[in-house]
């Protein structure tokens, strides 16, 4: 059976890969190296480089084929393909139906709200929440400071520095900054979760009394997990819990004998 699939959402690049692409069998005779097998789903060609403002992107990376065995990967999320050793990040190459998206404000927000543009979230766990109930998405979290420990959710990621009044993302003049506890993110178990344009701090140090002398505050603890990409975040863990005291050292070793006094007097 075949051994790779390629889509595309161009009808001129599918035409190409039916007709161009030839291999040799054993009785000599040239065939189609790739087989079309149907119109598989529906997606929208990217216009101008961009998808709408509700599509979700789409990337494909090329293994050039290496070793005479073409395939193709893809992701909603760039970064993953371009840290692939070995292939051709090939750029973005269909648009997405929409994904659910959530939107957070810690200055205009309500948690009773439906999470739309105009009627926001205030808590970004709440947004994490609301999004894996409704299959996965992206929750977009406007500029601000957020606290408490958020425990990540699968197919759920996190953008922040947007901004409140256009909903578009603006880092350079919006910060998103998460102040959690001792475990500022948590993530246990997840897949496919992208943390992006966030300031993730957690606490200075652990809190006295809560644990044990050297513990250490962690901004990030990923437990089991994968496909989680973080990217253009900056990520701050605080000090730990002072070491407990040593143990007493050993008895230390005779000092030499002193010498002889001076027999010498003054009369």
């Amino acid at each position: 059976g075949p051994n790779s699939h390629f889509y595309t959402s161009d009808p001129a690049e599918c035409a190409y890969v039916k007709t161009a692409w030839r291999s040799v069998a054993r009785d000599c005779k040239s065939y189609p190296a790739w087989t079309f097998e149907a119109n598989a789903f529906v997606v929208a060609p990217p216009a101008g480089g961009t998808c709408a403002a509700d599509g979700q992107p789409l990337y494909r990376a090329y293994n050039n084929a290496a070793k005479g065995d073409p395939n193709h990967r893809y992701a909603a999320n760039p970064a993953v393909l371009q840290t692939m050793p070995g292939w051709v990040f090939e750029g973005l190459v269909m648009c997405l139906p929409p994904r659910s998206v959530v939107h957070v404000s810690a200055s205009r927000g309500d948690d009773t709200n439906a999470g739309t543009r105009v009627a926001p979230l205030k808590t970004i766990q709440r947004g994490l929440d609301l999004a894996a109930a409704n299959g996965g998405g992206v929750v977009r979290i406007a500029g601000g400071a957020y606290s408490g420990a958020l425990i990540l959710r699968s197919n759920v990621d996190l953008e922040g520095a947007y901004n409140p009044d256009t909903w578009q993302v603006d880092p350079a003049n919006f910060t998103t900054q998460i102040n959690g506890g001792k475990r500022a993110i948590v993530g246990s178990g997840v897949s496919n979760v992208g943390l992006r344009h966030l300031s993730i701090t957690s606490a200075l140090r652990v809190f006295p009394g809560e644990d044990a002398p050297g513990d250490t505050p962690i901004a990030i603890a990923l437990y089991e997990a994968k496909q989680v990409v973080i990217a253009e975040s900056r990520i701050t863990a605080g000090n730990g819990n002072p070491g407990v005291d040593g143990t007493r050292g050993t008895k230390g070793a005779d000092g030499a004998n002193g010498g002889a006094g001076g027999g010498a007097g003054s009369g």
